[in-house]
């Protein structure tokens, strides 16, 4: 890449004549120091040469270092021809079009047209074609690369010059799904001479706090997001390649594939066929991706779910709450439950209301009692007789009542905090 550089009013003659395929020209003495300083190999300017005689030929060169009074230069520029001079002739600073074409327009700078890279290769080897063309590749330019195909790990890209590999911002290898085909990504030459992306999706970018393949966010919708997939579906989400079946097909799915068949059991996220029915996870997650394969996989099932930590460290915090998958200490474990039914020792120590009913009462006898009283007169002694009735005591059976108050009604009751509801999306 050149640079243009000026000075105003740089006028000289030669010193001595040239032929049209000479590639130096000679100026009078003090000539040079009227021109531009050229201070590197990228600086350029434009000079025109015309007759003294006439003034009207003309010939515009292009200026690549200036050595006291001896230019170098590049014939014929700009439609001219190069031609024989004479000493004498003369050699200006002239407004060419070619110079004033180099300019930027408004309309240019805001649509970023010279640095727009429009891939025209394949998946992990891009090409594009810049205007105007590259020669090398400079410290610090910004480009936009517009990819055409999916990567699938490491990539490389030409802009001219040759290709150069594509890396994260930690100078590391993309990783699958970086690039993804219609996307846009600005990316840098950076000093080791690579194409420094600064959006991403591989594994590497975590720590520059760029989402990452299996990253997790909630949005309170219900929608469609780019480089996302959300848990949508009445029987589980899967995933998987474009003839795979799944409720989302495509083959930037490879990525999250991947990390889900890595990451968890055949219980917590199990392997399907392409038809949906059961199956076993193969000998790669690659594998069981790929054609002719083309399994599906389910992703974590989040619906009706909320999110906590796991038991680490020796903690217990789950030791005694229900598992559903897994375990407390698993990560992707289900555990705990939205509605219980109480047993008695879950019941606090308590006593009950009782009610005791002893209604005052009385009992009826029948009790013997005399009939009549007789006796006899002997020697002026009376002596009494006894006559008693026969009869019978028969008591009452009366009863005492202790009655308790029950209530409730063993219905399982609800565990579950107010809630509002979204979508969890994982990022491919």
């Amino acid at each position: 890449m050149t640079t243009q550089v000026f000075q105003n009013q740089a006028t000289s003659q030669l010193a001595s004549g040239i032929v049209s395929t000479a590639l130096s020209i000679t100026l009078n003495s003090g000539g040079g120091a009227k021109f531009p300083v050229i201070s590197s190999s990228s600086q350029v300017f434009y000079a025109t040469l015309y007759d003294a005689a006439t003034k009207l030929l003309r010939e515009i060169v292009l200026v690549t270092a200036v050595t006291g009074d001896v230019l170098t230069v590049v014939r014929g520029q700009d439609g001219t021809t190069a031609q024989s001079w004479s000493a004498g002739d003369y050699i200006a600073l002239w407004v060419t079009r070619a110079m004033v074409n180099n300019f930027v327009q408004q309309a240019q700078a805001q649509a970023g047209s010279y640095n727009i890279a429009t891939d025209t290769g394949s998946a992990n080897a891009y090409v594009a074609v810049m205007t105007p063309a590259l020669t090398a590749y400079p410290a610090g330019m910004p480009f936009t690369l517009f990819p055409t195909n999916t990567n699938t790990g490491a990539s490389t890209v030409s802009l001219g010059p040759g290709a150069i590999p594509i890396v994260n911002p930690d100078g590391t290898a993309l990783g699958s799904n970086t690039l993804l085909a219609s996307g846009a990504y600005p990316m840098v030459i950076n000093a080791a001479g690579t194409a420094a992306i600064l959006t991403g999706a591989s594994q590497s970018l975590s720590g520059t706090g760029l989402a990452t393949t299996g990253d997790v966010k909630w949005r309170p919708t219900q929608e469609s997001i780019t480089g996302w997939v959300g848990d949508t579906s009445t029987n589980g989400f899967t995933i998987g390649n474009g003839s795979s079946g799944s409720s989302y097909a495509n083959a930037n799915a490879s990525a999250l594939f991947t990390w889900v068949w890595t990451n968890f059991s055949q219980t917590q996220c199990p392997v399907l066929t392409s038809g949906g029915g059961a199956s076993t996870r193969g000998v790669s997650a690659a594998d069981d991706f790929a054609a002719p394969v083309n399994k599906r996989i389910t992703i974590p099932d989040m619906r009706g779910l909320t999110i906590a930590g796991l038991d680490v460290g020796g903690t217990t915090w789950w030791a005694s709450v229900p598992v559903t998958i897994g375990s407390s200490t698993t990560p992707g474990s289900i555990v705990g439950e939205n509605l219980h039914t109480l047993v008695t020792a879950e019941l606090a120590l308590h006593s009950h209301a009782n009610v005791l009913s002893n209604p005052t009462h009385i009992h009826t006898t029948n009790a013997e009692l005399p009939g009549n009283i007789s006796g006899t007169n002997t020697g002026g002694a009376f002596s009494p007789g006894y006559n008693f009735g026969v009869g019978t005591i028969s008591p009452t059976a009366q009863n005492t009542t202790i009655t308790n108050a029950n209530a409730g009604s063993g219905t399982a009751h609800n565990t579950v905090q107010q809630t509002m509801l979204g979508t969890y999306y994982f990022k491919l």
